[in-house]
């Protein structure tokens, strides 16, 4: 079987809101492998472009493939052993243990009935530990801070085993520990394990540090896209997200840094 060097392709991608435009004709081409950031200003597409990756809407107009496929052409279940994601705010309606929700993540790979394997629970551990949260597998998830949920629901994703990973702000409720960690882990991620990593990141320095490629929004449209220092200029910041800034060299990754003026 040829491995397809971009499994994520976009085309002309449309979609509005009642009568609202969001996308206005996004084309793009995500490596396999690798961290991809897409970054950007509030309002500019960021996540109504996730939605319909993963399909939690439907594309107005425009084609998504995923591993060469049209994205509708992938039942629920086919499409979450290839995609799994998380989302900006998670809703937990029913009180369920910390443990279960991220024993959620294997369903895809269960059959009706079929009780988890050991090597579920080996995962589910495996997923939980490195997130952070194993000493809170048996609290229930609506007991936990948004930071630990937010754990709990990567940790879920990542027992899920997926091929592509897409993360809509993943550090935006954790502290910079935690912020720091989750970053090097889906870093990890993609080096160990092969995974693509879709994420949307507010804040332009990690985009710099952990990014291989950044996908740079206006206005619904691709504005940039390349390796981080070809995409976070200051010339380009101004444009996108009109306020000024300096970038100077981190004395300790040699990557640019981005500080408001």
């Amino acid at each position: 079987m040829s491995i397809i060097e971009f499994p994520i392709l976009v085309e002309g991608l449309h979609f509005a809101y009642s009568k609202t435009p969001v996308l206005n004709g996004v084309d793009m081409r995500i490596r396999k492998g690798s961290f991809t950031t897409i970054v950007g200003p509030n309002g500019s597409g960021k996540s109504t472009f996730v939605k319909n990756l993963t399909r939690m809407v439907h594309a107005g107009k425009g084609l998504v493939t995923v591993n060469g496929r049209d994205l509708d052409s992938y039942s629920h279940k086919e499409l979450s052993k290839v995609i799994a994601s998380v989302p900006q705010v998670t809703a937990t309606e029913f009180d369920f243990s910390s443990h279960e929700v991220v024993m959620m993540g294997r369903y895809p790979h269960l059959r009706r009935f079929q009780p988890e394997s050991d090597r579920d629970h080996k995962i589910v551990e495996e997923a939980m530990r490195a997130t952070g949260v194993w000493e809170m597998r048996d609290f229930p998830i609506n007991s936990l801070s948004g930071g630990e949920q937010q754990r709990v629901i990567i940790a879920r994703a990542i027992a899920q085993e997926p091929e592509i990973l897409v993360l809509d702000e993943p550090i935006a409720h954790l502290d910079l520990h935690h912020q720091i960690e989750l970053m090097r882990l889906t870093r990890k991620l993609t080096k160990e394990r092969g995974i693509t990593v879709v994420a949307i990141l507010h804040d332009l320095n990690f985009a710099i540090e952990f990014s291989d490629y950044v996908f740079m929004m206006k206005d619904g449209r691709v504005y940039k896209e390349g390796p981080p220092s070809n995409v976070i200029k200051e010339e380009y910041i101004k444009d996108v997200y009109a306020v000024d800034v300096t970038l100077i060299v981190n004395p300790v990754t040699g990557n640019p840094h981005v500080i408001p003026r």
